[in-house]
């Protein structure tokens, strides 16, 4: 009898060890995701250490003008999905802004979309890897870069502003942090 309680038993632990995982927030028990990459053509944008002296997101969109050179630290989000699908480019946030899961919503199934950040819109920037001639690599950023929703990176880039003051940072170099 107390075989076929163990035995029926397991299974009731088991399932509820694997809904615990599938949480978002919580303990830090859940399944890491792997980071892959970068690939073969992003090894030449990553570097280590880090560029010095990063401004802020929100600097740069305050205070720079097209072409200008700049150092900036930020995050990876500020979207459901901050990726360009077949496009090296991303959405960048400011380091100074708080992911969902850090403030207001433990229990936020994405996180990296900032979205309990009220002035998200002069906090976030678009970050493109561009070709030799400009534009915008056709790979996905995310395994180009060997990059994940919420790291933090250091980049090295140029700014592109258009006459309606839309701003995209021109990515030449990254150091994840």
């Amino acid at each position: 009898m107390r075989r076929r309680t163990f035995i029926w038993s397991l299974p009731v632990i088991g399932s509820a060890g694997l809904f615990s995982l599938n949480g978002c927030g919580g303990s830090g028990e859940e399944t890491a995701v792997k980071r892959t990459g970068p690939s073969q053509a992003g090894k030449s944008f990553i570097v280590n250490p880090a560029p010095l002296n990063p401004q802020n997101v929100h600097e740069v969109l305050a205070n720079t003008n097209d072409g200008e050179e700049v150092v900036v630290i930020g995050r990876v989000g500020g979207r459901v999905n901050p990726w360009v699908k077949g496009l090296a480019a991303f959405n960048f946030v400011d380091v100074s802004k708080l992911a969902c899961n850090e403030g207001c919503a433990e229990s936020c199934p994405t996180p990296w979309d900032f979205c309990c950040v009220p002035d998200l819109k002069e906090n976030r920037i678009l970050v493109q890897v561009p070709d030799a001639s400009g534009d915008p690599i056709a790979e996905d950023a995310k395994s180009m870069l060997g990059l994940l929703e919420l790291d933090t990176l250091v980049i090295s880039a140029t700014v592109s502003k258009d006459d309606n003051g839309n701003v995209i940072l021109l990515l030449s170099q990254a150091s994840i942090k």
